[in-house]
């Protein structure tokens, strides 16, 4: 029954109108929030796809591997209060793995490398990432560049075309190129008793004082940092809290093996060069080594075994 002056049909009409825009709005913002979940889903898809990949072959001490993704990336490599991220916009994953890139990777693929990191005992795998937007240029000129540029990964030295550039000197340089898509490193003394690394940053190199290099592994990884603040955060966080780890496993198991009496002058030397390690002090490497290679020659067991050392401890 209508009532005089007014008609139901209408009431009726305006309900059906505003019902159905709440449901078309509602419609339209699921589909809206699918579509954001689905990119996100994506997104961190491709995080997961580079993590695995380079879990796959972390036993390896020297391998390389193309990592394909269904769709072109940029992912970033960030280092940031000593912790190690993977970053795809908004989306990010923490990984324990020191993974070292000098720009941020882009298209649908990845040349990935890992290197085992020996300084002198096995501490941990080094992975080095890059694009074929990525070029390296190394300084052959002298024989230290000479045995870097042979040991380096083939693929990484054929790229033809490259929109960014890393420039290593085995030879001090006083005027490298400047520019935002070049990063440039520079290595003192590698053949002397104080290796160590510089980057440039504006105009100077940064820090003034060479960082001590622990090992071939970690110029390859000052080679591939973005710059010095992503090697520092890697090399004084999750590297050094992996090198202190094994410093006190191998100073306990010391402990139960100085009642193999031939080795006890070699196990006391190992035990205190250890420390010295751990204080930071890299020339103590060379001293583990020589001390636990004598044990090889005596009926007590090394240490470790020791075949892992590299040119920097030669």
């Amino acid at each position: 029954m209508e009532k005089r002056g007014v008609s139901i049909f209408v009431f009726t009409i305006m309900f059906t109108l505003i019902a159905g825009a709440i449901i078309l709005m509602f419609f339209f913002n699921f589909g809206s929030d699918i579509l954001d979940f689905g990119d996100k889903v994506t997104t961190l898809q491709n995080i997961l796809v580079l993590d695995k990949n380079l879990a796959s072959f972390a036993l390896s001490p020297n391998s390389e591997k193309t990592i394909e993704f269904s769709e072109d990336i940029s992912i970033d490599v960030d280092c940031s209060n000593q912790e190690i991220f993977l970053r795809e916009g908004d989306e990010e994953k923490e990984t324990k793995k020191l993974i070292f890139t000098p720009f941020q990777l882009n298209g649908r693929s990845v040349q990935a490398w890992t290197l085992a990191w020996n300084y002198p005992f096995k501490i941990d795998n080094l992975y080095f990432l890059a694009d074929s937007n990525t070029k390296f240029t190394l300084d052959s000129s002298s024989q230290i560049g000479i045995y870097f540029t042979s040991k380096f990964p083939r693929r990484f030295t054929q790229v033809t075309t490259a929109t960014n550039e890393v420039k290593v000197y085995f030879q001090p340089t006083s005027s490298p190129p400047i520019a935002p898509n070049i990063k440039v490193v520079q290595f003192i003394e590698l053949e002397g008793a104080n290796p160590g690394v510089q980057f440039k940053r504006g105009n100077n190199w940064y820090p003034t004082i060479p960082v001590p290099i622990w090992g071939d592994a970690m110029v390859f990884a000052a080679i591939f940092s973005a710059d010095y603040d992503q090697f520092n955060c890697i090399t004084q966080g999750l590297a050094k809290q992996r090198i202190d780890s094994l410093i006190k496993i191998y100073s306990n198991t010391i402990t139960s093996l100085l009642s193999c009496s031939e080795g006890t002058n070699n196990y006391n030397e190992i035990s205190v060069q250890l420390r010295s390690l751990s204080q930071g002090d890299i020339s103590a490497a060379r001293d583990i080594k020589d001390a636990n290679d004598a044990l090889k020659l005596t009926d007590c067991p090394p240490l470790f075994k020791g075949i892992e050392t590299e040119r920097l401890l030669q």
